[in-house]
């Protein structure tokens, strides 16, 4: 099992002269307590190339004092991080539960001990009236050690809050600059070790150029996907379905900006992301079937918990079975080679020439592309005639346009300000409708298609009639929707 705490400190440089202040009546203080002294010794473990660290994140191996163990370190703030703990173990391989937590970083390259850091700490605690330790001061004495270079010491100390505020930490920071401490150079020992190895991270373009607006916007996407990694190896809740979205904005904008990009590299990025939608949907579908039948089953009042319970391990197995899969293609190469690839995108942008046009006059077009292109799949939708399983099918498609449309403005919704915004409103309010609409006629099929497998065919022809008319209740809101998302004043941003 894994430990999990929010680490919140500040680090500071300091000469070999550096006396500890007393530091009592700063904040709230009242006394200190006794000083402990320890020797820690921590294996510091990365890529060849440093990804954890270029991404802030630390993953060590650590002997000594009362916290022995595997820890890794992921960033919050400037001041915060999320610390993650597992015991030590036989090995020396990092355990799995934390590897999850770095593969979208690490992916399939190997690991190796970077730096080993020997530290002779001296902790002092900052007490309160009553005894309780509000923070905790740490004087480091550090050696740093790595296979190819000499010996880096230093000395630092370290204030990490424990029950204290986050005022502390400043007051406490203005009691040692007025010791002689300086701001430290790097966060952690490891950066410090490091030196001028860590590499950076490219910053996204500034600027208002079209290619720079965009560019932001797909920067933005690829650290969604990336930050949704882990917690869809965790099962966490709707994390299949951040990642799904993040793709699905990416593979998007993709399209709609298309002209701004050389192609050749840019369509098999497209391809791939459609790839790892296939991978996603079925774990994502079935979460959202299993939500809605439930729920629906349980408002009939007919059907007995028996037939739900049964419904419910259908569902559930079939998911089990689609997570496995999901998983499996989550530790794959074709999925690693694609986050290179989005790496390389933003890193080093595939710009054409109409990249460098202002946004105002490159960017209008090719949203209102967009809209034209779901103006049209709504017609269709709506032409008079079509039986409810075409109007269905159809209703998909204007669907799959709204989402587009919505990305569309939604990607350049920081360069053209609350006319963007609204209008993306619009879109997703009709996104929504018409996504009602398909959750009824996928839970229809469902439950028709379970007829032959649960007994009580009953009560689940009453839930197929109820999702039938929320099928037609739905596409009545799809009209209403309609009629204020085509309002020509929602598209004057747009001339």
């Amino acid at each position: 099992m894994l430990q999990t705490q929010s680490e919140v400190e500040r680090t500071f440089e300091v000469d070999d002269a550096f006396a500890v202040p007393t530091l009592s009546g700063v904040q709230g203080v009242g006394s200190l307590g006794p000083p402990v002294e320890l020797a820690l010794d921590s294996a510091y473990v990365d890529t060849a190339d440093l990804r954890l660290a270029a991404a802030g994140i630390t993953l060590r191996r650590r002997t000594g004092g009362t916290d022995a163990g595997w820890h890794l370190k992921l960033p919050v703030d400037n001041d915060e991080r999320l610390e993650l703990r597992a015991p030590l173990g036989a090995g020396r391989r990092p355990p799995a539960a934390l590897l999850r937590r770095i593969r979208a970083h690490v992916r399939d390259a190997p690991l190796r001990t970077v730096p080993t850091i020997r530290t002779a700490r001296v902790v002092h605690r900052l007490l309160d009236a009553d005894g309780q330790t509000l923070a905790e001061v740490c004087d480091d004495r550090v050696v740093a050690s790595t296979a190819d270079e000499p010996e880096r010491r230093w000395r630092e100390i370290e204030v990490e809050l424990v029950a204290g505020e986050r005022g502390l930490l400043a007051a406490v920071g203005t009691a040692l600059f007025a010791a002689g401490a300086r701001p430290a150079r790097s966060r952690s020992k490891l950066g410090r070790a490091l030196d001028e190895r860590v590499p950076q991270r490219p910053a996204p373009p500034t600027g208002s150029t079209a290619g720079a607006v965009v560019v932001r916007y797909l920067a933005e996407q690829v650290d969604s996907i990336v930050a949704a990694d882990p917690k869809v190896r965790a099962d966490e809740h709707d994390a299949v379905h951040q990642m799904r979205v993040a793709g699905r904005r990416l593979r998007s904008a993709l399209t709609t900006y298309r002209p701004l990009f050389d192609r050749d590299t840019t369509e098999p990025i497209r391809a791939e992301l459609k790839w790892l939608g296939t991978v996603l949907g079925p774990a994502r579908d079935l979460e959202v079937l299993r939500e809605r039948l439930t729920g629906l089953l349980a408002e009939d009042g007919v059907a007995d918990r028996r037939l739900r319970n049964q419904v419910e391990r259908t569902i559930v197995a079939r998911r089990r079975e689609a997570r496995r899969s999901l998983l499996t293609e989550l530790d794959g190469s074709r999925y690693f080679r694609l986050l290179d690839a989005l790496d390389a995108l933003v890193a080093d942008p595939p710009l054409g020439g109409k990249a460098g046009r202002k946004a105002g006059a490159a960017l209008r077009p090719l949203v209102a592309r967009s809209w034209k292109r779901l103006r049209r799949s709504v017609d269709d939708a709506i032409a008079v005639g079509l039986t409810d399983d075409e109007q269905a099918t159809r209703l998909h498609e204007a669907r799959k346009d709204a989402k587009r449309t919505r990305y569309a403005a939604e990607a350049v919704q920081p360069h053209f300000g609350k006319p963007a915004k609204r209008f993306a409103k619009r879109m997703t309010r009709l996104q929504t409708v018409l996504g009602d609409a398909q959750d009824s006629s996928v839970g229809s099929a469902e439950l028709a298609s379970m007829a032959g497998v649960v007994p009580d065919g009953f009560a689940l022809g009453r839930a197929q009639v109820l999702e039938e008319r929320r099928w037609h209740d739905a596409v009545t809101d799809f009209r209403a929707a309609w009629d204020k998302a085509s309002r020509p004043a929602l598209r004057r941003w747009l001339r």
